[in-house]
């Protein structure tokens, strides 16, 4: 895999991260309250919003080590990182709790900090159009295929 969304090798991972797809956790990375700085920049940071457990794990694990992960199960959890972090991209579930996407869009789109920050949509493939329409960068269907998911990344934030 080409580009910044390549899995992280030991030579790109220079600070332990927040929650990465194999469960492991740091108060020292990028998503921590604590946080002041030290961590390689070229690592990605993603927010994987998903009301769903299993889900959430799929798709952090499609990533494929490839990016810091936070997690969030409804649009108060996502604005709540979003406030204290700035990530490279969010994935959000169509249908998350507290008006979906189309809210959580909108939100983001208020707040300067993260309002460029690209939005990619998750769901069923019949919701693909309803994440365009919403504003969303790019869509994934389930069961989130890791290739796709990390070449629409590639495109959707370089």
């Amino acid at each position: 895999m080409a580009g910044r969304w390549a899995p992280f090798g030991a030579s790109r991972l220079t600070s332990p991260t927040c929650w990465t797809p194999s469960g492991a956790q740091s108060h020292n990375g990028p998503c921590s309250p604590n946080y002041t700085g030290g961590v390689d920049t070229t690592p990605r940071v993603v927010l994987i919003a998903d009301c769903c457990d299993e889900s959430r794990a799929a798709t952090a694990a499609a990533l494929g080590g490839a990016a810091y992960v936070m997690t969030a199960r409804d649009v108060d959890g996502a604005l709540r990182w979003l406030s204290k972090v700035r990530p490279d991209a969010v994935l959000a579930c169509i249908t998350l709790p507290e008006g979906g996407i189309p809210a959580l869009v909108a939100r983001m789109r208020t707040d300067l900090e993260v309002a460029d920050a690209p939005i990619i949509g998750v769901g069923e493939p019949d919701a693909q159009d309803e994440a365009l329409v919403a504003g969303c960068a790019g869509f994934v269907a389930r069961p989130v295929d890791p290739v796709r998911l990390l070449a629409l990344m590639e495109r959707a934030v370089g």
